[in-house]
């Protein structure tokens, strides 16, 4: 090869050398994104909401009451939602705090948003799940009565024995408050707990009805009462609606006098 073929042929290898080299590296994958919320608008959780507000009228530890429950839900706090229909928000209070517990369809399915607020999952039963709050509030000791209260787990012996004296005592001094405005207003206690809601006949003063009707223990009896000219007498007789008794069958009573 002369001097001038070698240099025709020198721009032709270098040009080859750069074709023959490595390929392109290949783009960079995108980075995941979390789960979108589902587009198909929920329906919504079919809630027994009147007989919660019951159970947890009676359930509840004082001072804590039931304030408001919110429908259409649509996640715990802190959750985003990615299945399932909405719940609800079951507001709590003892007069001075204030706190939300979330009760979602068996169905429900999201991921935590927000980790310094998301609600903590509790229990779960066939149709439910119930998340609490992040921090509870000062003072509640009431998940066990809570989840009883919601139908989600049945109560022991012990809790539901607890709850019907508690039940019974609460009605004890509701019957006590009516007997009080009774005599505030007539002069003296009635002969009977019938005339809280009855007016009696030519009895002056009488402002009533003081209750709205008869009241019933757990056990399904009424209550006893004995009026006195200074004081009154109020009882359960308990399971077997007798004196005396242990447990279940052990007495709730009330008994008030005047001061002099």
């Amino acid at each position: 090869m002369n001097f001038r073929a070698a240099c025709l042929t020198a721009p032709i290898a270098l040009f080859l050398g750069c074709a023959s080299g490595p390929p392109p590296l290949p783009p960079p994958k995108a980075p995941p994104t979390p789960p979108r919320m589902v587009q198909t608008p929920p329906k919504g959780l079919e809630a027994p909401v009147d007989r919660w507000r019951r159970e947890l009228a009676r359930r509840l530890p004082a001072p804590w009451r039931l304030e408001r429950i919110d429908a259409q839900v649509t996640a715990p706090t802190g959750w985003t939602r990615t299945a399932g229909d909405r719940g609800v928000a079951i507001w709590l209070t003892d007069g001075q705090q204030r706190q939300a517990f979330h009760v979602m369809p068996s169905d429900f399915d999201g991921y935590i948003s927000d980790v310094s607020v998301a609600a903590r999952p509790m229990v779960q039963s066939d149709r439910l799940r119930l998340f609490g709050p992040r921090s509870v509030a000062r003072g509640w000791k009431a998940d066990e009565e809570l989840e009883v209260a919601l139908g989600l787990v049945p109560p022991s012996p012990e809790q539901a024995l607890a709850l019907d004296r508690r039940a019974a005592r609460a009605d004890l001094d509701r019957i006590a408050e009516a007997v009080a405005r009774f005599r505030s207003d007539v002069g003296f206690h009635p002969l009977r707990l019938s005339q809280l809601w009855e007016p009696p006949a030519k009895v002056r003063g009488w402002k009533g009805p003081y209750l709205e009707g008869p009241l019933y223990d757990p056990w399904g009896s009424g209550y006893a009462y004995r009026p006195g000219r200074r004081s009154f007498f109020l009882c359960s007789y308990g399971a077997d609606g007798a004196p005396g008794g242990q447990g279940a069958d052990a007495d709730v009573v009330r008994e008030e006098s005047l001061q002099k």
